[in-house]
């Protein structure tokens, strides 16, 4: 049972990075399934055993490189304040991709950073707090 979920998910993982290549160098329009199980090296019926369309394949696609990207920012940013906080600094950008995401304003003068304090308030006229 085990062998033979492993072996469905590799060939699924082969399947959505053959799509991953193609849509990215190609296109949306001009990948078809079967250029994508081409380039997996699978047999075209595969498909239908993992996804029901182009489109569902497309949306897994996209949903894993925004996963991955998120991911990866998460890391940095994280390992960005751990390094602010070694030097002393606390970072008034404490939601940056909130403001990215909510469309919430930020104050373009506000110093990107302030020694000392450890208070969870934000610095006048900006509407993002500091890292407590």
């Amino acid at each position: 049972m085990g062998k033979k979920k492993t072996q469905e998910s590799t060939t699924k993982d082969k399947i959505i990075s053959a799509a991953s290549k193609l849509f990215l160098t190609d296109g949306y329009e001009k990948t078809s399934v079967r250029k994508v199980m081409n380039k997996a090296g699978l047999d075209f019926d595969t498909f239908n055993d993992f996804f029901s369309s182009k489109q569902e394949l497309y949306n897994v696609v996209v949903e894993k490189f925004f996963g991955d990207f998120a991911a990866d920012f998460e890391r940095v940013m994280r390992k960005a304040f751990d390094n602010f906080a070694k030097m002393g600094l606390k970072p008034v950008i404490y939601r940056a991709s909130d403001n990215v995401f909510t469309g919430r304003s930020v104050n373009k003068n506000a110093n990107l950073f302030r020694r000392g304090s450890s208070k969870r308030t934000a610095l006048k006229g900006s509407r993002i707090p500091l890292i407590p």
